[in-house]
């Protein structure tokens, strides 16, 4: 067995390694496409660990298919920009637009080829801008004719006077009486955010508006520009009504798609410079938006090149925060005058488990990219898929369907970062690591038949960690060209990924054969989401120091069809634990691993049901990592920005906002703090003390409560994380080292490295 320093510096060593040598792809930006090939940019997050940082980087690459290789990077340093927290570049390459941050002061800057062409201090205006999947098609929109600039921002907050300031008029008496009443916010990633607003900025005037055809009961999402000159707008419009409830992964909300025809403008800033012209402003007496959708869950509208027509997703599904999607079509030119616009069902949402398309199912972060090919009949989109998020084309005439990804492990993501003319940008994750690009070109839009039209296609690909190896480090060596296999178990109708390293070494160069290696049971949350063999640090870490990982896509699981996903509200800790036991029983009698060394790991609703497996079976698990779990359901019920949550998966039913003494009781019966006494499993909680999610109250409570009963348990507690515990590079450091470090020492002397 290890010492402490030992494992210690192990881990660490570990870290550092993949932070310099696995780089996970941001966004890849087409830049411009002259006679033949096409320059693009590549960004991501550069850990520096040592100096607990992350730095946003990027390289600049060139890509022509008829060249050897096809895709190359220009032969310069890493460009970090560590101030730029967005930009965008106008359609033709000559214009880019930014949010640049340093200290406390915010600008918009436009640039041009050479120089910088206009700046606007925004932080003095408005809040920060809202960026990701869950708001964002792109975070800066500009106009086709490169004129205009659309995003969504946080309202900037009214000045209060102080108490004893001279009150001279009600409004600022209200602001006084107003402040510190409670006001809800949006929830779990939205701390303190309360007013997303839409604003446009106009390059020819210097002049920043705000855009009020939006009231305020309509939060605005996905906005785009529906006309070349940005004067007419398309978006999603969320209603969250009076008790708000999270945004965040939960797509069953009240949502529209709106079209704005007439803007009405209010402009909040205007440049003093003298040659400013006079701003046009649009006349603000009628505010009018005019709604296209009536489906209770309408999102991502998506506009073709040609600005004409529409796709969008539905649902009418209003329980689970996930669920099958279908695919609408509408068309703006038909009877525009009437107001009144034809809509297309293109794709239904798939009941069934089909081996290759389930529908489209996934949250924000795999369909915010979606995107027309140049024709204006093709779509590009994600999709979960059995273990793995696929990529797929749509014909929008012909409503054919075909995957286009061509993965080397069952498991993997190729996620959609760009979609230029006919060219499709993915980057592409395995457990594995070496994160790599991938570009699709030679789609034949004027095929016969889709099937052909892919046929013609062909990826290219260029690997990130390829071009400059870091030297594996000694302590690392033995294993590191280790092959990691995988194998998909399927047990009455429930699949599993199971994943190891071939032939794996000791310290003395002896294979350890799998039956003698410790098996980790890693469970996904939602519990509507999804375990894939994307990379994951901690994952890559366990697979080369001899653990085995199984990955359960239990019922209830996306990826699998809708009927798969209906199958387990009212049956959550019940029907998902049998499942997982049945898959631990086979892994162990197929000499998959060691039964005396079992770890159970999840968050959120993966903690959930590693906290119950550890009470129905007491004897299983050698130790437990419980990230944010959900442990006292009518707690998180009554303070969590999900409430509807406890109603679906514990009744499979609409939420009651008064509930029952009958109820709560149900509730707490489902609830790992009111299970079994007699846990053996050594525990570690792991939990954000700023999660709107799951609070943190369920988690102190269920601490006290073991420690009570004298058993093995500690909590690592990191006051500031909400519940994706990743406020900081530090607090993921040291995630990291706590749960091997926890790990290693708990399994002692079982430990055969």
């Amino acid at each position: 067995m290890l010492k402490k320093k030992d494992i210690l510096n192990l881990i660490t060593t570990h870290f550092e390694y993949l932070a310099q040598t696995y780089l996970p792809v941001g966004s890849i930006e087409p830049l411009q496409n002259p006679q033949k090939s096409l320059s693009f940019k590549v960004s991501y997050g550069q850990p520096n660990v040592k100096e607990l940082d992350f730095y946003p980087t990027s390289h600049y690459f060139t890509f022509d298919p008829a060249k050897n290789p096809s895709i190359e990077k220009f032969p310069s340093f890493p460009i970090t920009e560590i101030d730029v927290q967005v930009e965008a570049i106008s359609s033709t390459g000559t214009q880019r637009a930014l949010i640049r941050k340093k200290q406390d002061k915010v600008t918009l800057e436009i640039w041009g080829k050479n120089k910088l062409i206009q700046s606007i201090r925004i932080s003095e205006l408005h809040g920060n801008l809202y960026t990701d999947a869950q708001f964002t098609l792109k975070p800066l929109v500009w106009s086709k004719n490169e004129k205009r600039i659309l995003y969504v921002a946080e309202k900037k907050e009214a000045k209060i006077p102080k108490f004893f300031d001279k009150i001279s008029n009600e409004e600022d008496a209200e602001k006084i009486l107003e402040n510190y009443f409670y006001k809800q916010d949006l929830g779990e990633g939205y701390n303190k955010k309360y007013s997303p607003t839409l604003f446009l900025y106009d390059i020819e005037d210097h002049n920043l508006y705000q855009v009020e055809n939006v009231s305020e009961d309509i939060i605005p999402t996905y906005v785009s520009f529906a006309d070349n000159e940005g004067t007419k707008i398309i978006l999603c419009g969320f209603h969250l009504g009076s008790i708000r409830q999270g945004l965040k992964f939960a797509l069953n909300r009240d949502s529209k798609i709106y079209y704005i025809d007439k803007l009405s403008l209010k402009s909040i800033w205007k440049s003093q410079d003298k040659n400013d012209s006079k701003p046009k402003e649009e006349k603000r007496e009628k505010a009018e938006i005019l709604k296209l959708t009536q489906d209770f869950a309408s999102v991502f509208p998506i506009l073709d090149p040609s600005l004409t027509k529409l796709i969008y997703f539905f649902s009418p599904q209003k329980y689970t925060h996930a669920m099958g999607l279908g695919v609408k079509l509408i068309n703006l030119q038909k009877n525009k005058s009437s107001g009144d616009f034809d809509q297309e069902l293109l794709l239904d949402i798939v009941k069934e488990n089909n081996a290759d398309f389930v529908g489209v199912m996934g949250y924000h972060d795999r369909l915010h990219k979606t995107n027309w090919l140049s024709d204006s009949k093709h779509v590009v989109f994600n999709s979960d898929i059995r273990g793995a998020i696929g990529l797929y084309i749509l014909n929008t005439e012909t409503k054919e369907v075909k995957r286009i990804d061509t993965p080397l492990y069952r498991s993997e993501e190729w996620r959609l970062k760009n979609v230029h003319q006919n060219l499709i940008f993915a980057s592409i994750s395995n457990l594995v690591g070496h994160s790599k690009i991938g570009i699709f070109e030679g789609f034949d839009p004027s095929a016969r038949n889709l099937e052909e039209a892919v046929r013609k296609g062909k990826w290219h690909f260029f690997d990130l960690a390829e071009e400059e190896k870091t030297n594996i480090p000694s302590e690392l060596e033995l294993n590191y060209n280790g092959e990691i296999e995988e194998k998909v178990i399927e047990i009455e109708g429930v699949e599993s990924l199971f994943f190891s390293v071939k032939d794996f070494k000791d310290q003395n160069g002896k294979i350890i054969p799998k039956s003698k290696r410790p098996l980790m049971i890693a469970l996904h949350g939602g519990p509507h989401g999804l375990a894939t063999g994307m990379f994951g640090a901690q994952r890559h870490y366990a697979l080369f120091r001899g653990y085995n990982i199984l990955y359960p896509n239990f019922s209830g699981s996306t990826g699998f069809g809708q009927d798969f996903l209906e199958r387990l509200p009212g049956k959550i800790g019940e029907l998902d634990v049998e499942e997982i036991k049945k898959v631990i029983d086979y892994c162990i009698e197929k000499q998959l691993g060691d039964p005396n060394q079992l770890i159970v790991t999840g968050g959120s609703y993966g903690g959930y049901l590693g906290a119950v497996l550890i009470a129905k079976f007491p004897d299983l698990f050698k130790c437990a990592i419980l990230k944010n779990p959900v442990l006292n359901i009518p707690l998180t019920y009554e303070t969590s920005d999900i409430p509807e949550w406890a109603y679906c998966e514990v009744f499979n039913k609409d939420i009651n906002h008064e509930p029952t003494s009958e109820e709560l009781k149900e509730l707490y019966e489902f609830s790992p703090v009111c299970m079994n006494k007699d846990i053996k499993s050594s525990i570690l909680l792991v939990v954000g003390g700023n999660d709107r999610r799951v609070p943190c109250g369920g988690a102190i409570q269920y601490y006290k409560m073991m420690k009570r009963r004298g058993i093995d348990i500690e909590m690592a507690f990191y006051p500031n994380d909400e519940h994706g515990l990743s406020s900081s590079p530090e607090a993921e450091i040291d995630q990291f080292v706590k749960n091997y470090w926890f790990i290693e020492e708990k399994l002692g002397k079982d430990r055969k490295q």
